[in-house]
């Protein structure tokens, strides 16, 4: 099939030349090169057009997506969200002449490997081999046909060939051409078990750029380097020891991020943290780690007990209000204070990281963390955080509750709470929800939700006035019906 899924397309009609409103014409004088004025009906105003173009093109696009140009037996296709066609006439160097070009945007060749044979398969997972490009053409008298653009492809080949305490997982090949040069990459992923340690390793090999200027080897300059590994994991199960962590190199975003999870006899220890390599604004860096211990109830009386400790550092990072807020709301502080298996959940605590704690250049942050529990029916989970210049102070914390016990819950509370003390602006704010997670077999559950309380002028007048509470709900739900809703608001 040609041409489809297309939902837009335009025919455009353009000019860059100095002057047509008034009028152009072609000189032709014997023995002279002919020459194009612009201004031809204002006889004192003529003047030799030095450059510009002008012609007809025909645009082609998807909106939402790509449209297909090209489709094949076993799904083999060629797609592109836009295609560009020019014809016209220009002016280089004061000299007339034709051009022609053809521009394709968001290209991709997909290789369908529907019909493939079974070693094929094996090899690529079942998997298409696509190949992203943009891709442009273009002619005209005086530079002859160029072809610009960049694309590429990557391929990952299941290996699975084990040797010795070595186990070769797969190969992978990538092919990029783009910035006046070629990529080629080379590269394995394995495995090696060394007593009761597993370590891998993602992508280390060979990495090989051949730049298309004078260099090394004639009209072109070929360099071979090492290509440290993409990531690089650790497993531990050493009886009292346990756990295990990873290390990642994005190279695209110039990012490190890591997380390391131990059980050491009774004492758990977790850390994550990401280092950025680029700053939003421009160079720089940003860094931020979390670590945390989890162990023993110690107590502390009055039924109460220090069940963890932890602690937060940023260097060029900041503490985001929005972001605090939108994860209020979504019941999403677990990631930041004390989290669960902090390995496989390892994307989701980063994304949630880089929405509380933002890059911002010359602000740091840091605090203590701590997660109590009373009467084995009530644990918290609490951070203050300071953020310089201000300063700025941020509390958040977590409250789980479940009665008569948690194994046996009928009616569990569970309640995200965050506070934002700003010296400079002399504001406070306090903001609460959660939404609880509830077995079906509880009889009930209980949700509460608060909006924003906040004390505002707190240094411009003695004491602090409650300005509002802007809603509060107390929700119970049978698991045969239907929420039945008791909400009631304070103003002051």
């Amino acid at each position: 099939m040609f041409f489809s899924d297309v939902d837009d397309w335009e025919v455009v009609l353009f000019e860059d030349a100095n002057s047509l409103t008034g009028g152009i014409a072609i000189l032709v004088r014997p023995g002279q090169s002919a020459q194009l004025l612009s201004n031809f009906f204002n006889s004192s105003g003529r003047a030799p057009i030095g450059s510009g173009r002008a012609g007809i093109g025909l645009q082609v696009q998807r909106a939402d997506g790509k449209f297909t140009l090209l489709s094949l037996f076993g799904g083999t296709t060629l797609q592109a969200s836009q295609i560009q066609f020019n014809i016209g006439g220009q002016i280089s160097s004061g000299k007339p002449e034709i051009f022609g070009e053809l521009n394709m945007k968001g290209g991709q060749f997909t290789v369908g490997l529907g019909s493939a044979d079974g070693f094929i398969s094996s090899l690529t997972g079942g998997k298409p081999i696509q190949v992203n490009f943009d891709l442009g053409i273009s002619y005209s008298q005086s530079q002859g046909l160029r072809i610009t653009g960049g694309g590429g492809f990557a391929l990952t080949l299941a290996v699975n060939l084990t040797i010795g305490p070595i186990t070769l997982s797969s190969i992978t090949l990538r092919f990029d051409i783009g910035g006046g040069g070629v990529t080629l990459e080379v590269s394995a992923s394995f495995d090696a078990e060394l007593g009761p340690i597993t370590a891998s390793a993602e992508r280390i090999g060979l990495l090989s750029d051949l730049a298309f200027q004078e260099g090394n080897v004639g009209p072109a300059d070929l360099s071979l380097d090492f290509k440290p590994p993409s990531g690089i994991g650790i497993a531990i199960d050493a009886g009292p020891v346990s756990g295990g962590g990873f290390i990642f190199f994005d190279p695209d975003a110039g990012r490190y991020f890591g997380a390391l999870e131990l059980s050491i006899y009774s004492v758990s220890v977790k850390a994550f943290g990401v280092i950025d390599t680029k700053l939003p604004t421009g160079p720089g860096y940003s860094f931020l780690i979390i670590i945390s211990a989890e162990f023993t109830p110690i107590q502390l009386g009055f039924g109460f007990t220090l069940n963890g400790v932890g602690g937060l550092i940023g260097i060029n990072r900041s503490v985001d209000s929005n972001g605090l807020l939108t994860m209020i709301k979504t019941g999403q502080l677990d990631n930041v204070l004390f989290p669960d298996d902090v390995v496989d959940n390892a994307p989701a605590i980063l994304n949630d990281i880089e929405t509380l704690f933002p890059p911002t250049k010359g602000h740091y942050v840091f605090g203590p963390m701590a997660k109590i529990g009373w009467a084995a029916l009530v644990d918290g989970e609490l951070g203050l955080i300071i953020e310089y210049p201000g300063p700025v102070l941020t509390v958040i914390g977590t409250v789980h509750a479940a009665l008569p016990t948690k194994d046996e819950a009928v009616v569990e509370l569970n309640l995200d709470v965050g506070g934002v003390l700003d010296f400079p602006n002399k504001k406070f704010s306090l903001d609460a929800s959660r939404a609880p997670s509830c077995s079906e077999e509880r009889i009930a559950r209980v949700r509460l939700r608060a909006g924003s309380a906040i004390f505002p002028n707190h240094g411009g007048e003695s004491g602090c006035r409650f300005h509002a509470m802007e809603r509060a709900a107390l929700i119970l739900q049978d698991p045969g019906g239907k929420p039945q809703y008791r909400r009631f608001a304070v103003r002051g």
